[in-house]
């Protein structure tokens, strides 16, 4: 029975071995075992298989080590480049509205189209709603000047006309008038219509 009980004896040493040998780390149970270096005893690192949750982890993990002072730099990088484009369309707004101060402070020769309703026709059957817009302006100016309501002057502007004849209808179509006067604002069917709309009741003397 001695030698019986001799071969039962636990080798501590042969096990430990053992568990280092097939990988295991200390503490943990033994459904949670994992794989180790046998040679460096660290923990084996799983590589990743490419999805989409991993690199995205990976991604904003790298980006938490980045230094603080990368961080700054690209805050104030992306602060600087906001502040261009806001300045840049301030500018541009400022130049288009300067733009249009300018088309309202120029005459309007109302003679320079020998017969502007049949432009204005044309223009309507080609589609060409700027070319329409302005020929409409052009033909209400005309009945008002020919209906004895405004005295046109080639050194007159369109705001001198609104404010002699003194109507919404009239000023709207003033206003769009010098919207496409120099094609900067394309226009469509519609705002011909309007500005049809708005000529017929000037001409009448009726308010929109």
């Amino acid at each position: 029975m001695g030698a019986l009980a001799d071969t039962l004896t636990l080798n501590r040493a042969l096990i430990q071995k053992l568990r280092y040998d097939y990988g295991y780390v200390d503490g943990l149970t033994p459904d949670m075992k994992w794989p180790v270096d046998t040679a460096a005893r660290q923990p084996l690192q799983i590589p990743s298989m490419g999805d989409g949750d991993n690199f995205i982890t990976d991604f904003f993990q790298w980006l938490g080590q980045l230094p603080s002072a990368l961080w700054y730099s690209l805050i104030a990088l992306v602060v600087l480049l906001l502040l261009i484009w806001v300045i840049r369309n301030m500018k541009k707004n400022t130049k288009v509205k300067q733009a249009e101060s300018d088309e309202a402070d120029e005459p309007v020769d109302i003679y320079a189209v020998d017969q502007p309703q049949e432009e204005l026709n044309r223009a309507v059957a080609d589609k060409n709603w700027e070319q329409a817009v302005r020929m409409t302006y052009i033909l209400t100016l005309r009945h008002l000047h020919e209906a004895g309501r405004i005295q046109w002057l080639p050194n007159k502007t369109p705001m001198e006309y609104v404010r002699a004849v003194g109507m919404m209808p009239f000023l709207h179509l003033t206003n769009a008038f010098l919207r496409v006067r120099f094609g900067q604002y394309p226009a469509t069917e519609q705002d011909w219509q309007d500005a049809d709309s708005w000529r017929k009741l000037t001409e009448k003397g009726g308010e929109a």
